[in-house]
């Protein structure tokens, strides 16, 4: 059987290639047959033979240079043929009027058979939008003649006016273009290496990493199909930290925006897309937003993901990118110290040496008390122990007497026969070694999530 796919005019000046893939059931593509043509560019038809009914394929519209390198990604998708026949496409096409040839202002009636450099809609059923209108309906709003091309309005149009036109895909002798699920296959990675363009809309990226750290890297921006996800999952691999690296500087919009890397940990997964010359995030299951927030947990170690204790250990920023480039680098530098100089301050995180490793701050066996309103306490302050001013009362007089507290204190009343009462004396012992008497503590900050 046999596919063909039909592409819109385009002025560039490059050659175009469309490649065909064989599609494997657990995603990988296998490179069937290429076919390139030099500019100008028409409307054309690309005709690839010798497919096997209820296959599953992927096709790639893409621009090149004189080199054989991908320019840009036109169009992509992935289909099935179910039986014996053919497959046609025809991509949209966005008309604006006195700037398509044949579609002009003050008219309601338009011929887009392909004369004099007009487009040609012969043999095509479509679904019509105007933009700014919606979707036009048939009869109420437009008649079409697949068969001569001829559309008409019930209105005309106006000068620069823009219609919509998605041409439906051809069931000839019985084939057909079938829907694809959210990923068609999985991608095991187990060591840093390039995601393909190729995965968005077909793999799933499973990361099962052999070492601490993994990094990712993107394709160009420009090679990537848009709005095709790209599900990444980090599984139970030996990995401590996954790195998503972007090859194209500042064009992860998310978080605080105009990143180049996104940091995941084990168990946690991503979906992201491209739009336009970004990338964007769809969903997210992980500590992405919550990096750095400091929880209770009585689990044992093994039982405890994507958390670390505070014990003064020392980590390295790459096995823990995400809680030292997410978080330690956005501290206000009087929350952190040098790596050399921890130790004065350990209750603190410290910044990383020459070789990657830093500290977390070590507040065992610590109290922990809220920064106050002066913000003189800052998150990760520490103080010591000490004994504020203080009374201590104590008797004075040489006369024996007996103890009465009724009322709670313990002053002296005379014995029987005796005509002095000893004193009672209230006497301040002194400043203490603080204003306040408090235990060891750290001060941070207290949240509720919401």
């Amino acid at each position: 059987m046999s596919f063909n796919l039909t592409t819109t005019s385009n002025s560039s000046t490059n050659r175009h290639r469309v490649n065909l893939y064989d599609r494997s059931s657990d995603g990988t593509l296998i490179q069937k047959a290429s076919l390139t043509q030099n500019p100008p560019h028409p409307e054309r038809t690309w005709t690839f033979t010798d497919l096997i009914p209820g296959k599953n394929y992927r096709y790639e519209w893409i621009e090149i240079d004189s080199n054989d390198q991908t320019l840009q990604t036109y169009a992509s998708q992935n289909f099935t043929t179910l039986s014996g026949g053919s497959t046609k496409i025809k991509l949209p096409k966005e008309v604006i009027a006195d700037f398509t040839p044949g579609i002009t202002s003050g008219a309601s009636s338009f011929t887009m058979d392909g004369a004099t450099g007009k487009d040609d809609w012969r043999g095509w059923d479509i679904h019509l939008e105007k933009i700014g209108f919606g979707t036009q309906f048939t009869e109420e709003n437009y008649t079409y003649n697949k068969d001569t091309g001829i559309l008409t309005l019930t209105d005309q149009l106006s000068p620069f006016e823009k219609l919509y036109i998605e041409f439906i895909p051809q069931i000839v002798t019985s084939a057909a273009v079938a829907g694809s699920s959210a990923f068609t296959g999985v991608r095991l990675i187990t060591a840093s290496g390039a995601i393909l363009a190729s995965d968005f809309g077909t793999n799933k990226i499973l990361v099962k990493g052999a070492t601490n750290f993994i990094n990712l890297t993107l394709p160009a921006i420009n090679t990537i199909p848009e709005f095709l996800l790209l599900h990444i999952e980090t599984g139970r691999g030996s990995h401590k930290s996954v790195t998503i690296t972007s090859t194209t500087p500042s064009a992860i919009d998310w978080l605080e925006g105009a990143r180049t890397k996104l940091y995941m940990g084990i168990c946690e997964s991503l979906i992201i897309y491209r739009y336009g010359n970004e990338i964007r995030v769809d969903s997210s299951d992980g500590n992405f937003k919550t990096v750095g927030e400091i929880i209770s947990d009585d689990a044992v170690a093994n039982k405890v993901y994507n958390k670390t204790e505070l014990n003064g250990a020392i980590l390295s920023n790459q096995d823990y990118a995400r809680l030292y480039y997410d978080y330690v680098l956005n501290l206000p530098a009087e929350q952190t110290i040098s790596f050399d100089n921890w130790y004065i301050t350990p209750q603190r995180y410290s910044l990383a040496n020459n070789i990657g490793q830093f500290h977390v701050p070590d507040r065992m066996n610590l109290f922990e008390r809220a920064v106050d309103a002066a913000g003189e306490r800052y998150p990760g302050y520490y103080q010591p122990a000490t004994v504020g001013p203080h009374i201590h009362p104590y008797l004075t007089g040489d006369k024996p007497g007996i103890s009465d507290n009724a009322n709670d204190r313990n002053v002296m009343v005379p014995i029987s026969g005796e005509s002095e009462m000893a004193k009672y004396t209230d006497t301040n012992s002194g400043a203490g070694s603080g204003t306040e008497t408090k235990p060891e503590n750290y001060s941070t900050r207290r949240y509720v999530r919401t």
